[in-house]
């Protein structure tokens, strides 16, 4: 739900999700924009975090945080220069109601389009009272004929007060096809190393997506996905067999 108070440039936001039994608030927000199309935005939202995948099972979405399951109060601000855009945004950095401490996530973001490709990087220090994390991500688009392509890499450093530090670093790229208008078909390698300074433990996912639109508003989606890990990890290895449908309204 969005309502525009044009006169006083104002935008009022809320994503509320209802389901039988609990109901979740996604995002509420408040929105300013300036003349320019810059803007600043306050409330619960999304962080601006890479390409924004919508796919939060992701190994790029888990291991940094950044999916569509966690939400923030913070404060936003966007500058718009037409093809060039930088994002600049505190939020408490807990995915919280509230914060209790005086320790916030901080982060720029920065992405420039070209005529057929987007290329961009996040950077982001998040402090708490028990540890200090900070992330480094490249992301990019590229669309050349019927195929799109997308790329991502994440470097986190994790530090924590005991002096046990650990650095992670996981990527994603993904080929799309679009063979006629409704059909698309989706290919995806993932890596995941979740901690540098042990050796062979990192886990390498592979999937193949069939996505079928015959009419607005309805999604079907068949795809298989390939996982593997280390022997110790036996749940994370594993073939999956899925199938989707996606009502948007």
């Amino acid at each position: 739900l969005a309502l525009n108070a044009k006169e006083l440039g104002v935008t009022f936001y809320l994503d509320q999700q209802i389901a039988p039994g609990a109901a979740v608030n996604r995002e509420a927000f408040a929105m300013y924009k300036f003349s320019n199309n810059h803007y600043i935005k306050m409330g619960k939202m999304y962080t601006p975090f890479d390409i924004r995948l919508e796919d939060d099972s992701a190994y790029v979405r888990q291991a940094t945080g950044f999916n569509f399951d966690s939400s923030d109060n913070s404060i936003e601000l966007g500058l718009d220069y037409t093809q060039s855009t930088v994002n600049l945004f505190i939020s408490n950095g807990t995915s919280s109601v509230s914060n209790d401490d005086n320790k916030f996530l901080y982060g720029v973001r920065g992405e420039h389009q070209f005529a057929n490709a987007r290329v961009g990087s996040t950077l982001v220090l998040n402090d708490s009272d028990s540890s200090q994390q900070k992330i480094v991500n490249v992301y990019g688009a590229y669309t050349f004929a019927d195929f799109t392509l997308l790329a991502e890499w994440d470097w986190i450093l994790t530090k924590q007060s005991n002096g046990q530090d650990r650095t992670q670093l996981v990527g994603l790229f993904e080929v799309n096809y679009q063979w006629r208008q409704g059909l698309n078909f989706k290919l995806t390698s993932e890596y995941y190393d979740p901690n540098k300074d042990i050796d062979e433990n990192q886990e390498t996912r592979f999937s193949f997506v069939t996505e079928y639109t015959p009419i607005s508003h309805l999604q079907l989606r068949a795809g298989i996905r390939v996982a593997e890990s280390i022997p110790q990890f036996e749940q994370r290895n594993n073939d999956k067999l899925f199938l989707q449908t996606h009502f948007y309204f």
